[in-house]
């Protein structure tokens, strides 16, 4: 399906949000504005893993969202968790069909070298 989410076994919880005991390992997202150049876009920086993205990362539950996004973070959270790569929206597109459209090449190179399919139509 293509989605990722949080379950503790022990308290018996699934969400699709980060929960907060996994902030000392994920880290937490800063929205970072430079107020000197109000004129330049805002990104979201987590310090702990050293990576910043364009687009707040928190709300994204589904590859083909992270995908368009080109959000890595995502991408890389959800292939750890073992989630199917080769997964299709119902328009039939898969989330490389996604990275390629985006120009996210780091993404791409990530799903093709954890073996997504580039012949899935």
């Amino acid at each position: 399906e293509g989605r990722l989410f949080f379950h503790n076994d022990a308290r018996q919880l699934s969400q699709w949000t980060q929960p907060p005991e996994l902030r000392d390992i994920l880290g937490d997202w800063a929205e970072v504005v430079d107020e000197s150049q109000p004129s330049k876009p805002h990104f979201w920086r987590n310090e702990l893993l050293r990576i910043s993205l364009w687009k707040d990362p928190r709300a994204t539950t589904n590859i083909f969202q992270a995908a368009l996004d080109g959000n890595l973070f995502f991408l890389q959270l959800y292939t750890e968790a073992g989630g199917f790569l080769d997964a299709v929206d119902p328009k039939g597109r898969t989330a490389l069909h996604y990275n390629c459209a985006s120009g996210s090449t780091a993404a791409v190179l990530h799903l093709l070298q954890r073996s997504a399919s580039a012949h899935l139509q």
